[in-house]
């Protein structure tokens, strides 16, 4: 059974990216956000991603939460938000 993930990577550059989608476990979220941001970005979380696939090096950030499906919109959205604030959704 899958779940709804957000997943909130900060990059030591200052951008935030939060990806949100299915996936069964935290850690596939992970790689599926990562996958998302290296396709749209090429940068990603696995640049800083430690053995245990849920957390990152410092000065790299990481959350990843469960949703409630009633909470979100259909597909995986990318929400990209730039070090002056500038929010960019893909």
């Amino acid at each position: 059974m899958s779940n709804w993930f957000p997943v909130t990577f900060v990059n030591p550059n200052g951008y935030k990216y939060e990806a949100t989608g299915h996936a069964a476990s935290p850690e596939e979220a992970v790689r599926l956000a990562d996958e998302t941001i290296e396709y749209v970005e090429r940068v990603g979380i696995s640049d800083f991603l430690n053995d245990d696939g849920l957390t990152v090096r410092p000065p790299a950030s990481l959350a990843v939460d469960v949703v409630d499906q009633s909470m979100t919109g259909s597909g995986f959205g990318l929400v990209i938000t730039d070090p002056d604030g500038r929010v960019t959704r893909k």
